[in-house]
């Protein structure tokens, strides 16, 4: 049988190693140098053309185009942004693929005269999402979970 400090030490070391393995997995973003957390959501107009980064500020890729929560399946009122198109071919390494990501799956920071996209899922999640096509709602992407 185990001595009372002995267990009290491995069950110690147990919980120190759990709790290091979930702040591993746990995706921390912090603010790019000269950028802060956005207090507004970002313009159809400043998404556009924006780079977008990965938490380990890695390119992704680049907004080609936004879409707008026009169709009653997406849940969302008429207007509202609801996910951004992406070109991550430089990433992926597949030929103009283009992947609809939902707005939740960021970070929005800002600078003086910039906005800065953060992608708070990993390559994994883009390999995993249905190449894009205008008008097809079964191929925008999901929230990563």
């Amino acid at each position: 049988m185990m001595k009372p400090q002995l267990l009290a030490a491995v069950a110690a070391a147990l919980l120190a190693s759990t709790q290091m393995a979930a702040a591993q997995d746990a995706t921390t973003i912090v603010a790019p140098e000269g950028f802060t957390a956005a207090e507004s959501p970002a313009t159809q107009a400043e998404l556009m053309g924006t780079v977008v980064y990965s938490a380990a500020g890695a390119v992704i890729g680049e907004v080609t185009d936004i879409i707008a929560g026009n169709d009653p399946a997406q849940n969302a009122p008429t207007g509202t942004l609801t996910h951004v198109v992406l070109d991550v071919e430089s990433v992926l390494g597949d030929d103009a693929r283009y992947v609809a990501v939902p707005l939740e799956a960021f970070v929005l920071f800002r600078s003086a005269d910039e906005v800065r996209l953060v992608l708070t899922a990993n390559e994994e999640y883009l390999r995993t999402q249905p190449f894009y096509e205008a008008g097809n709602p079964a191929t925008l992407g999901a929230v990563p979970g």
